[in-house]
């Protein structure tokens, strides 16, 4: 072989490749995650071939070409993996989101070995790792402390679902807002569900009781989202 891709070379590169994209993967694993360990694994070592790919053709056939040219295209080609991974559960829940960036990162991680830059690959994998493991608890135990409200309101008519809308189109507390069917089932009627922040009580209740006071809201219930 060439002397920049001897069996030594190749193999330790293609087996870093494979620990760093495992390091990652593993938690989106343990979390039953569509593309897990496996997949990480593999989108590491395929980077890090297309990377190697570019390099070696340089080498062998003595092209004038961008050796870095075929490694641009995992960046944009990921994508289509990632894409795969996301679902839409609902209007104001999207899963997935952790698990294309990641496989983003680890494309990225690949290609660095792939242009043997070591240090970086790892400094990547060490910092994307406590990421995804450590950060994510983090943001469970904050989120949990973040307490929504669901409020259901009545309107009179359908023509003051533009003055409530414009009245509170600017909270910043409303997370969602929908017009539904009114449950009353009285003709004119229509429905307003609210998902607000509830993270200060106060604010929340004033809010709350703000709603109940506009002329043309019969009545609302709340309960906890």
């Amino acid at each position: 072989m060439s002397g920049g891709f001897s069996l030594a070379q190749i193999l330790f590169q293609v087996l870093l490749a494979a620990v760093c994209g495992g390091i990652i993967g593993i938690e989106r694993m343990l979390h039953g995650r569509a593309a897990g360990m496996r997949t990480h694994i593999l989108v590491c070592i395929g980077s890090t071939m297309t990377i190697m790919t570019g390099f070696y053709v340089n080498e062998v056939f003595t092209a004038a070409a961008d050796p870095l040219r075929i490694g641009a295209q995992v960046i944009s080609g990921i994508g289509f993996l990632g894409v795969g991974t996301i679902l839409i559960k609902g209007k104001s829940e999207v899963m997935g989101l952790t698990t294309a960036a990641g496989l983003w990162t680890t494309a990225a991680i690949g290609l660095a070995i792939g242009s043997r830059f070591y240090i970086g690959a790892l400094i990547a994998t060490f910092i994307a790792f406590i990421t995804i493991v450590v950060l994510s608890r983090a943001e469970k135990i904050m989120t949990r402390r973040i307490r929504e409200v669901k409020v259901y309101l009545e309107l009179a008519e359908v023509g003051n679902v533009n003055s409530f809308l414009e009245e509170f189109a600017e909270n910043r507390d409303v997370i969602e807002l929908n017009v539904t069917a009114p449950r009353s089932a009285v003709s004119g009627n229509v429905g307003i569900e609210i998902i607000l922040h509830a993270s200060d009580a106060v604010q929340t209740k004033q809010t709350i009781e703000h709603m109940k006071q506009l002329p043309f809201v019969l009545y609302a219930m709340e309960t906890v989202a």
